[in-house]
């Protein structure tokens, strides 16, 4: 009965234990990675395009795998069905790196998605709320996290007809 006691004692702490190692190890603690935007703080009016930037950034070390990649989840913006009519996004030219013997585009450091949008021509003078939901999965050599999501939001300024 002893044996047994000590049994169900020690083995939880030995997991515990190697758990605790492994965390430490390995890294597994959430990095932060930063999403900001940059969009026109002046005026647009209806029938404008309106150009601005989704930036995504990631610490040393890491990255996010790039559209078009198969097998892993890649950065994605999705400006859903929003006010801007016809959005198109840019993403720039990833680099390519072997990620279990297959070659993967990612991006490191800092990505710029470029948004392009149209001001609908019956949109009255006010704010116009531009909102996107971005998606990645950042990775290691070694880990990859869960995927995580942030969404954006940037009023845009809009003047009424020839106002400017």
């Amino acid at each position: 009965m002893l044996s047994k006691n000590v049994f169900l004692f020690f083995v939880p702490l030995f997991f515990c234990f190697v758990v605790t190692q492994a965390d430490s190890q390995t890294g597994f603690a959430s990095p932060y990675f930063s999403v900001t935007t940059t969009f026109p703080d002046s005026y647009v009016k209806p029938g404008d395009v309106v150009y601005g930037s989704i930036l995504v950034t990631m610490p040393e070390g890491w990255h996010v795998y790039a559209p078009g990649v198969k097998k892993y989840n890649s950065l994605n913006v999705d400006a859903g069905d929003g006010p801007l009519q016809h959005v198109r996004l840019d993403y720039p030219p990833a680099k390519t790196i072997v990620q279990l013997g297959d070659e993967v585009p990612v991006y490191g450091g800092t990505v710029e998605i470029r948004v392009a949008g149209i001001v609908p021509l019956d949109y009255l003078a006010g704010l116009l709320m531009f909102s996107a939901v971005v998606t990645w999965q950042g990775c290691t050599d070694n880990i990859c996290l869960p995927p995580e999501s942030r969404m954006v939001s940037v009023p845009l300024k809009i003047s009424a007809g020839d106002q400017k």
